[in-house]
C-alpha cells in the first residue's frame, strides 16, 4: 500500500512517502519532480478547462485527482462538483489515470462503477465512519 502526502515536498520525503498530490495552486509537479523523479506525483483537475491548462506539467504527472464528483464539507470547494458526467470528460480526454475525489460516500460509490477511472480518494466517508474496516470494504466493492 502506497502513502501519499498533500502538497507537503518536504514531509514526504521525511517519511519516505511513495507520492505527493498536489492541485492547481500548490506546488508545481515539474518542481517535484526536479527534486525527486522517484515520487509519484498526482495533480487535481476538476474539468477539461483545468486539463488543457494544465498541459505542461502532465509530462511529470503519474495521475490526475478529478472531482469534486459530489459536494464536500472536507475542502472548500470554490467550483462546483462535476458530477460522475465531468469525471468521464476528464477521463476521454488524456491517458493518464483517473482517481476520482470529493464526497465520495458509501452510498454514491456505485454510481461510479461505469467510469473509467483507476481508483477513488475519500476522507469523510472514513474518517466519519462507526465501523471503517466495513465502510472500506464497502468503498472497495464499489458499493452496497
Amino acid at each position: 500500500m502506497a502513502l501519499f502526502v498533500d502538497d507537503d515536498y518536504d514531509l514526504a520525503r521525511a517519511i519516505n512517502a511513495e507520492g505527493i498530490h498536489v492541485g492547481q495552486s500548490d506546488t508545481d509537479p515539474r518542481v517535484i519532480y526536479r527534486k525527486s523523479p522517484d515520487l509519484i506525483i498526482g495533480l487535481s483537475v476538476h474539468n477539461l478547462a483545468e486539463l488543457k491548462a494544465s498541459q505542461p506539467a502532465l509530462k511529470v504527472v503519474d495521475y490526475l485527482g478529478t472531482g469534486s464528483v459530489y459536494v464536500t464539507t472536507s475542502k472548500k470547494e470554490e467550483i462546483p462538483p462535476v458530477g460522475v458526467s465531468g469525471v468521464k470528460k476528464v477521463a476521454e480526454n488524456t491517458n493518464l489515470p483517473i482517481v476520482a475525489i470529493g464526497g465520495i460516500q458509501e452510498d454514491n460509490v456505485a454510481t461510479l462503477k461505469d467510469a473509467p477511472i483507476a481508483g477513488i480518494a475519500t476522507i469523510s466517508a472514513i474518517t466519519k465512519s462507526n465501523n471503517v474496516a466495513r465502510t472500506v470494504k464497502v468503498l472497495k466493492q464499489g458499493g452496497r
